[in-house]
């Protein structure tokens, strides 16, 4: 008979000193130069006080950098010899993952990410290699900092070798107020930028920023419509009127010959008891769904990571 163990686990909580502490440790030159760069930014935090840090509520959005209705073109991000190669297999690959941002260091990233470019090594027919990333959101955490741009998304795919896509998550688009920053500042200036150019954020890496037009957006592909939605910061999701109405535009605009993807952060469904399902999210897609007599033929989340 198996006996439940009375020994209580151990915990091990890596703080920024403990970080800090461990580059300070590791072997120098005889003149005290560091062999490798210090993966931890000033300012980078990895505990939250839940008594400073009440429920993150709802932020204003920022204004669109681009024009209604928020569309862009994949054609307009990749070059025309792997657009030839999409129309000529009849075949879209892409990578979708949420929640990378990396909460104490980037070890776990750069596992995936390991693994996300081996996709593209060892394919050999071009058709069947991922020709873009969408980002489901949470790309740094805690409080979408411009300082944890480069340790948690540029530096863990500076060889990720196609471009990379996003929608925001709520760690995204809450603030932390000692940065003086506004909610999406980072994200818009990574993700949205006028122009595609290398980011302040960005330390050593040569991808240049995202050209989104919106923080919600549409991307028009050959062979699939992808909408991206923003649900905003309180947990369950909460999306604005406008947001709606722009929704129930998009999915009756879609082409009808095509498939369509929802991409929302907050997931409707989840077996996971810190993140449930939003009962809220599932009835504003069905009402969207229904004025717009068009439902999308998938729908991918992320928010919820053990």
């Amino acid at each position: 008979m198996a006996k439940k163990s009375t020994a209580s686990r151990k915990h091990t909580v890596l703080t920024s000193a403990d970080l800090q502490a461990h580059h300070q440790s590791l072997p120098k030159s005889q003149h005290g130069h560091s062999f490798a760069p210090n993966k931890v930014p000033d300012g980078f935090h990895t505990l939250i006080d839940p008594d400073k840090n009440p429920p993150q509520l709802w932020r204003d959005l920022p204004t669109p950098p681009g024009l209604p209705p928020y569309r862009m073109g994949l054609d307009t991000i990749l070059d025309a010899e792997t657009m030839a190669t999409i129309l000529k297999s009849g075949k879209l690959v892409f990578h979708s993952v949420g929640d990378t941002g990396g909460v104490n260091t980037s070890t776990y990233i750069d596992g995936v990410t390991r693994f996300m470019e081996c996709d593209f090594t060892y394919n050999a027919d071009a058709a069947d290699r991922p020709s873009f990333f969408c980002h489901l959101g949470d790309v740094v955490y805690y409080d979408g900092e411009g300082a944890n741009y480069w340790p948690e998304f540029y530096e863990p795919y500076l060889q990720y070798p196609a471009p990379i896509v996003a929608i925001p998550g709520n760690h995204d688009g809450d603030v932390n107020p000692t940065t003086g920053e506004t909610s999406l500042q980072a994200f818009v200036r990574n993700f949205c930028s006028q122009s595609a150019v290398i980011s302040p954020d960005n330390r050593d890496a040569p991808r240049r920023t995202m050209t989104q037009p919106n923080v919600f957006w549409t991307l028009n592909t050959p062979l699939v419509t992808i909408i991206g939605m923003y649900s905003n910061c309180p947990e369950g999701g909460q999306v604005g009127e406008t947001q709606r109405q722009w929704v129930v535009s998009e999915l009756k605009a879609a082409s009808a010959s095509l498939p369509i993807i929802l991409a929302i952060h907050h997931p409707i469904y989840s077996a996971y008891g810190s993140h449930p399902g939003s009962t809220r999210l599932k009835k504003f897609l069905e009402d969207c769904c229904t004025n717009a007599k068009r439902a999308p033929d998938v729908v991918l989340t992320g928010h919820v990571h053990d």
